[in-house]
C-alpha cells in the first residue's frame, strides 16, 4: 500500500544485517514484516479491507517506534495533555464568549460593543502562533515558565499545570473571540425581532425578555457553533502544542510523519472523525431539549416510508 516503510522497521532490518553471519536480506525482511504485521506488497484495496476488518476487532495496528505497542496505548498517553489544554481553554473560552457576546449584543453601537468588536476581529484574524509569540515575549520578562515541564521536571502536578497556562490562555482567547462574535450577532438579530419589540411594548422587564425570548432563541444557534468547535480546537491546538513543547497528540502526530508511522496517522483521523460524529449526535439530542417543535417531530409516526406510500397513492389516484 505504501512504499516507504516505517523507520523503526528499516532500523531493525539494518541492525540484523550488521550482525555476524546475518541471514539473507529477503529472509530478514520477511521475518521483520511478519513480526510487525507489515505488508507493503498488498494493493490498496486489500490493505484497506484488512485494516477496516481489524478495526471492528479493536486492532488499530502498532506504533513501531516504541517496541510495536498498540496504537491505542501509545495515543492515550499524549491525549490527556491535549484534553487538558483544549478542554480547559474551550470551557473558559465558551463562558467568556457567551457573557461578552450577550453584552456586546445588548450594547450594540456603544463603546463596549466597539471595543469587543475590535478585540474579537483582531484575535480571529491573527494566527494563534503569532499570538503565542507575543505572549511569550511579554512573559519572558517574568519568571513564569514558557515551555512545558513534566511533573518530574517541574516538581509536582501543580507546577506542571503552571507550564500549561500559556497554551491554555491562547486556546481560551481564540475560542472566546469566535464565540463572542457569533453570539453578539445572534443577540442583535433576536433583539430586532417582532416578538421582543412586542414584549417590550407590553412592559415586560428586560430580565424576563432576556430569559424567555433572547436566551431561548440564541441557544440553538449557539449550540450549533460551540460544541462542534471543541473538535476544531483539539485538532487546531497542534500548532500551540508544538510551540510550547506540550507532549500532546501533535507531538506523536509529528513523529508519525517523520518516521512514517502510518497507523498513527490513520488512527488520528478515525479518532477525531469519531469524536466529531459523537458531538454532532449530542448536538441533535440537545436540540430536542431546547426546541419543543423538534420533540413533536421526533414523536410523530409520520415516517419516510409512510410519506413514500402517500406519494404513490396520490400518483395512482391522479392516473385513474
Amino acid at each position: 500500500m505504501v512504499n516507504k516503510e516505517p523507520t523503526a522497521i528499516s532500523a531493525e532490518i539494518a541492525k540484523i544485517q550488521s550482525s555476524k553471519n546475518p541471514p539473507p536480506y529477503n529472509e530478514i525482511k520477511d521475518f521483520i514484516y511478519n513480526k510487525y504485521d507489515y505488508h507493503p506488497d498488498w494493493n490498496a484495496f486489500k490493505a484497506f479491507g484488512v485494516y477496516i476488518s481489524k478495526i471492528f476487532k479493536g486492532d488499530f495496528g502498532y506504533y513501531y517506534q516504541n517496541n510495536a505497542i498498540p496504537i491505542q496505548e501509545q495515543f492515550s498517553k499524549p491525549l490527556k495533555y491535549t484534553f487538558l489544554v483544549s478542554g480547559i481553554g474551550f470551557v473558559f473560552g465558551t463562558i467568556l464568549g457567551l457573557i461578552f457576546g450577550i453584552i456586546a449584543g445588548y450594547k450594540r453601537g456603544k463603546w463596549p460593543d466597539i471595543v469587543l468588536n475590535v478585540f474579537t476581529i483582531l484575535f480571529v484574524a491573527i494566527p494563534s502562533f503569532i499570538l503565542a509569540s507575543i505572549l511569550v515575549l511579554l512573559i519572558n520578562k517574568t519568571s513564569w515558565p514558557t515551555q512545558f515541564l513534566s511533573p518530574k521536571q517541574a516538581g509536582g502536578e501543580w507546577e506542571m499545570m503552571k507550564t500549561l497556562l500559556l497554551p491554555i490562555i491562547i486556546v481560551t482567547v481564540t475560542s472566546f473571540a469566535t464565540i463572542t462574535y457569533y453570539v453578539r450577532n445572534e443577540v442583535v438579530e433576536v433583539l430586532k425581532s417582532d416578538y421582543v419589540l412586542t414584549a417590550r411594548a407590553k412592559g415586560l422587564r428586560e430580565s424576563t425578555i432576556f430569559i424567555k425570548h433572547v436566551l431561548k432563541n440564541i441557544s440553538i444557534p449557539a449550540v450549533t457553533i460551540i460544541l462542534p468547535r471543541f473538535v476544531f480546537i483539539m485538532t487546531g491546538s497542534m500548532i500551540i502544542e508544538i510551540f510550547f513543547g506540550v507532549p500532546g497528540t501533535a507531538h506523536i502526530f509529528g513523529l508519525a510523519v517523520v518516521y512514517y508511522e502510518y497507523n498513527v496517522i490513520m488512527f488520528s483521523v478515525i479518532f477525531f472523525s469519531g469524536l466529531s460524529l459523537i458531538i454532532n449526535i449530542v448536538v441533535d439530542v440537545i436540540y430536542t431539549l431546547l426546541d419543543p417543535r423538534i420533540k413533536i417531530a421526533s414523536k410523530s409516526n409520520f415516517t419516510l416510508w409512510k410519506r413514500i406510500k402517500n406519494i404513490r397513492k396520490r400518483i395512482k389516484n391522479s392516473s385513474t
